[in-house]
């Protein structure tokens, strides 16, 4: 009797341990959480390859508005703006967030998103649990769950058919040996085609092995999480949780035979691994479920997108938080922009500026490394936060609704023989396409037709800025060309500039945008700061005021 006793009190003091044990991990968990909170991710390194999986794989939405494109992505650095408002905590969150920022939604509120965000907001508890939850998905097998749904051509098995028949001729002529032994050397044969079969689709199986292995994963996490009250008022998705039960727990067989993927493991896997051979078990049940992932295509992505819009809402929620200044943007259905201390994120301590315009574009001028193409980067970059996840680093962002293009960093394409210039023609020749369009676009260019000849440049640069130029759209346009102020300025385009001072033999900017020409030429003076002979800069200020002046 006393040894039934201790027992009891062994397993009750082992159960109030363990308990203790759980109850640590979880405190030290959310200690870390709020530390995290409304601060950049520190030291990661951003798989883009895998991140942009999601992106380049799924087909558009009927609620596309538009796709940006890598001209611009590049041109306005979106990797690296990505990685500095990623906060997700998952690996579908990080995909669903870089598709966010690349894909413009259409114009309508997405009341779901609002809710979570403002659930995020109010509630740290919430908060925690949920982030908790969505950290089990965080690892690379994440970024392959996509595939389950975005792979419009499932492998295919050519050996099906054939895999049954081996299997069941093998499993025959093993019972029929115990009467007859001379039959063995028929499993000879069988053996090696259906190492052949087993082998031949192992790299195919690989990969959907991690997402299968992912799925299982994310299927609990969101079962766990619509148990939650708030999450269950909001919207109701336990139409996808439910179609996808069955799949769910015929997955375990395949999650099983993905911790026995290796050929190399001690001497008491070498029997399972013969007997998936042998049998071609591996193959039969990952082509059974793979068929049942194709038909339930839908309610995947709809799982993948309910676990991206929960790491997405707690993601803006966490930027809406931090100490620099956000806004929620205004849209307007006038020709007018208004930004009040709109900055660029990405540029530490950087210096915030206003600009407002009514029916006009922007002319900017100014000198190398004065800030104007900068500039215009941040408008375009705020630009597209204001229409993907509804947030600014301004105190005030107002403007239209519009698609977003930009010609910024031009290079030439040795492989196709295309010249810088003939690329910019290529580039500013879809501007041009989208004119007669009655969707606003905001078309951002730097140096227009910097690959040519200054009197074909400023030219050609006015006429192409001139025909931009009209209702719905806006141009911003960024150039050292003085003699396009003088043709735009009558042609609906405010002028601005940015400019710079030399203080004490050194360059000072201040980066502050102002109104009208710039009217301050420093250039060479730059090069006698820098030390040039003075046998040089003498001779290009008497080439600049002969000719020039």
């Amino acid at each position: 009797m006393n040894w039934l006793l201790g027992s009891i009190v062994l397993l009750v003091i082992i159960y109030i341990w363990n308990s203790q044990i759980q109850k640590n991990k979880i405190k030290k968990l959310y200690s870390r959480l709020k530390e995290q909170w409304a601060k950049p991710k520190q030291d990661t390194f951003f798989d883009f390859e895998r991140i942009k999986r999601y992106h380049n794989n799924y087909a558009f939405s009927e609620n596309t508005y538009q796709k940006i494109s890598e001209q611009t992505a590049n041109d306005l650095d979106l990797d690296d703006l990505f990685g500095y408002i990623d906060r997700t905590k998952s690996s579908i969150g990080q995909q669903f967030l870089y598709n966010r920022i690349r894909e413009i939604p259409n114009q309508n509120e997405d009341v779901e998103l609002t809710e979570l965000i403002n659930f995020f907001d109010e509630d740290e508890n919430f908060r925690l649990k949920i982030q908790a939850q969505l950290l089990l998905l965080n690892n690379k097998e994440g970024y392959y769950f996509e595939t389950l749904f975005n792979n419009q051509t499932f492998p295919k098995s050519k050996y099906l058919k054939s895999a049954y028949i081996l299997s069941f001729s093998f499993a025959l002529f093993i019972l029929f040996t115990f009467y007859v032994p001379i039959l063995f050397i028929f499993l000879i044969p069988i053996l090696a085609l259906n190492l052949f079969i087993h082998y031949k689709n192992k790299m195919v199986v690989h990969e959907y092995l991690y997402a299968i292995n992912q799925f299982k994963r994310t299927y609990k996490v969101a079962q766990t999480i619509l148990n939650d009250e708030k999450i269950k008022n909001i919207a109701n998705h336990q139409t996808f949780i439910k179609k996808l039960n069955t799949i769910e727990q015929k997955a375990t067989f395949i999650n099983i035979e993905k911790k026995l993927d290796n050929e190399w493991l001690i001497l008491m896997w070498i029997p399972i691994e013969f007997l998936k051979v042998a049998f071609n078990l591996e193959y039969i049940a990952f082509y059974s479920l793979i068929g049942d992932f194709y038909k339930h295509r839908k309610s995947l992505h709809e799982l993948f997108v309910f676990i991206g819009k929960l790491d997405l809402a707690q993601t803006i929620s966490s930027l809406k938080a931090e100490p620099t200044t956000t806004c929620k943007p205004e849209f307007t259905l006038n020709k007018q922009m208004t930004f009040q201390e709109v900055y660029h994120p990405l540029i530490f301590d950087s210096i915030p500026n206003d600009l407002s315009l009514h029916n006009q574009s922007l002319l900017l001028t100014g000198s190398n490394m004065s800030g104007k193409t900068t500039f215009i980067r941040t408008i375009a970059i705020n630009s597209i936060l204001a229409q993907t996840i509804g947030i600014c680093f301004a105190k005030k962002y107002c403007a239209p609704y519009f698609k977003i293009h930009s010609s910024i960093r031009i290079s030439d394409d040795l492989l196709n023989n295309t010249s810088y210039y003939l690329q910019e023609v290529l580039t500013i020749k879809r501007f041009i396409d989208l004119k007669e369009s009655t969707i606003p676009c905001l078309f951002i260019l730097d140096e227009i037709f910097k690959g040519t000849n200054t009197q074909e440049r400023v030219s050609g640069g006015f006429a192409i800025l001139n025909y931009l130029n009209q209702s719905p759209h806006f141009v911003m346009v960024a150039t050292h060309d003085l003699e396009l102020v003088e043709l735009l300025q009558d042609k609906n385009y405010a002028v601005y500039h940015f400019s710079e001072q030399i203080l004490n033999d050194n360059l000072h900017f201040d980066y502050k945008i102002k109104s009208g020409k710039l009217e301050t030429q420093n250039a060479i003076k730059i090069l006698e700061l820098y030390d040039y002979p003075k046998e040089i800069t003498d001779e290009a200020l008497s080439v600049k005021n002969t000719f020039f002046s």
